[in-house]
């Protein structure tokens, strides 16, 4: 079963269109490094929702930059939802 990381690499890597998932590093910014554009964004927090049963907050989308923001939005998200 792959990782949520994982998960979330191989999100952005489909919407994306990035033939090379290895490009998708934690730091990489999806709009600078990997030519992400807004519409393409949005997409993959819809995919997060779904995928992870979450309610994304709309102002969160600008906060998502990279890979990690999007495993530590869904990480805080899923918490808060448990609790």
């Amino acid at each position: 079963m792959a990782s949520m990381h994982d998960e979330l690499r191989a999100v952005i890597a489909e919407i994306g269109e990035i033939d090379d998932p290895a490009r998708i590093t934690d730091d990489a910014d999806l709009y600078a490094d990997l030519g992400i554009d807004s519409m393409q964004a949005l997409e993959i927090v819809l995919e997060m929702e779904k995928r992870f049963d979450l309610q994304v907050p709309e102002d969160a989308l600008r906060d998502i930059r990279s890979l990690a923001d999007a495993v530590r939005l869904v990480e805080r998200l899923g918490s808060a939802k448990k609790g």
